[in-house]
């Protein structure tokens, strides 16, 4: 398939390991600088103690995440999430903290717990065709 390309190596504690069809390198610096790369795989694994990943933009399909961490922190501008059906549930305290909160449903909202508060410094409303309380 065309014409070879040659091989430069440099002097250090680099291996390069061959053993049927298995190819191993292994250095204490490994670098790709390419245009493009394409990795096609039945599978994949990636093991390391840091990992910093910078992308201008990202399109992720999976069938199934699993994600398992001690900790979780993100910080976006903006998220935007379509789901057909959504539910999220937890065991402790649920808390959103924003300048302004807007939930809307097209035909019923539903509020229950055992207490409700409201509670609003300087304004409270209800609009509606009807108003229950009780």
């Amino acid at each position: 398939d065309g014409e070879a390309a040659p091989l430069r190596l440099s002097s250090g504690p680099v291996r390069w390991t061959v053993r049927g069809g298995d190819f191993s390198v292994e250095a204490p610096k490994f670098s790709i600088d390419a245009d493009d790369v394409h990795v096609a795989s039945q599978s994949l694994e990636l093991t390391t103690d840091r990992a910093h990943v910078v992308v201008e933009g990202l399109r992720f399909i999976a069938g199934t995440i699993k994600l398992v961490a001690s900790t979780l922190s993100s910080a976006m501008t903006r998220v935007q999430h379509f789901s057909e059906t959504y539910t999220r549930s937890t065991t402790g305290l649920d808390r959103v903290s924003a300048a302004h909160v807007e939930l809307e449903a097209d035909t019923v909202m539903h509020l229950r717990s055992q207490h409700t508060l409201v509670d609003g410094s300087s304004l409270v409303k209800a609009r509606g065709g009807q108003i229950h309380l009780g």
